[in-house]
């Protein structure tokens, strides 16, 4: 990448890097994982006393060129003709405003807008979403901190089917001496009538995985409704202990179950008014034997109830997550 100074507190970068969009429910770098993630695209960076201003073009997907195949979709393939396809890819542009009046209150007002167009993988892709949001926190005291996001979507889902969505969370933390508790609550809306001309599913585009929803891994960022609390606890300078506690629901109890991977675990029949999925603790252990190491290990339980239990037959699923983490 390249790098350019503009104004005493103000640059211009362009080429590949990362971008995080407030606390990475869009958009995140996606810590944790061999690589974390990055766009080729070009930043605008401005600072003030009380104001900073980001506005990011990237691609989260490359231009290609595909032909249409004949697959499962299809009963009889005799007939089939492969067109060629010249596809712009996926794209994004995001327009971040954080005005920080004093340690109680910040609030950045963004837009974001998602353009994708057709993959080999979805060769009738045509899609043109924004996201108009405004993400506010503050620490009143300090023990006491807080957050609160609200999302709203629209644009195109299809050629043939509008997008209109919603998301809206909340955080209250106390915190002292190296213990602390934060109740929170997310809930994002979904769809529940696929045969008409509106999709209602939250978008979370390429925002943070196990940041919110639990390390579980069968609960994802549309049509959920999750509330619970977190506790941390400190033993020395090397070693923190956290407990997340969740209970999920169905924001649309006609809509369907969503996990983390975007695919759909089962959508409750007609007129089903039982939302309850299930309940989730997760262990976490944080440990840093040395500077620039980290280790993290996670045990996940998820316990499904109400329907969710009708889904999975009551099975428990447990997740047990160990990663490494080093820098220079």
């Amino acid at each position: 990448y390249a790098q350019f100074a503009l104004l005493e507190n103000s640059w211009f970068k362009i080429g590949r890097q990362e971008y995080e969009l407030n606390d990475g429910r869009m958009l995140w770098t996606a810590p944790w994982t061999l690589f974390d993630r990055s766009y080729d695209g070009a930043r605008f960076y401005s600072k003030g006393d009380k104001l900073e201003y980001n506005l990011f073009a990237g691609i989260s997907r490359s231009a290609e060129n595909f032909s249409t195949t004949c697959d499962d979709s299809l009963t009889d393939c005799a007939d089939f003709v492969s067109e060629d396809h010249s596809s712009q890819g996926d794209y994004f542009l995001s327009s971040t405003l954080k005005l920080k009046l004093n340690d109680a209150f910040q609030v950045n007002p963004y837009v974001l807008a998602v353009i994708q167009d057709a993959s080999a993988a979805m060769p009738e892709q045509n899609s043109q979403v924004y996201s108009v949001g405004a993400f506010a926190k503050g620490k009143p005291t300090g023990e006491i901190s807080y957050s609160a996001e609200g999302i709203y979507q629209f644009g195109q889902e299809s050629a043939d089917v509008e997008h209109s969505a919603w998301l809206g969370a909340a955080t209250f933390g106390y915190h002292k001496g190296g213990k602390g508790v934060t109740a929170f609550y997310e809930e994002s809306s979904g769809d529940g009538d696929a045969t008409d001309t509106v999709n209602n599913d939250f978008d979370a585009f390429q925002g943070a995985r196990h940041k919110f929803r639990g390390f579980a891994d069968v609960i994802g960022a549309s049509n959920v409704r999750d509330y619970g609390v977190k506790a941390k606890y400190k033993v020395n300078d090397k070693a923190v202990l956290l407990v997340h506690l969740h209970r999920f629901e169905l924001s649309n109890s006609e809509g369907n179950w969503y996990e983390l991977s975007g695919d759909a675990v089962g959508t409750p029949v007609a007129g089903n008014t039982d939302a309850l999925l299930g309940h989730e603790v997760d262990l976490v252990v944080n440990f840093k034997p040395m500077k620039g190491v980290k280790f993290q290990l996670t045990e996940a339980i998820f316990a499904p109830s109400g329907y969710g239990a009708e889904l999975t037959a009551g099975d428990l699923t447990t997740t047990t997550f160990l990663w490494m983490q080093t820098s220079l």
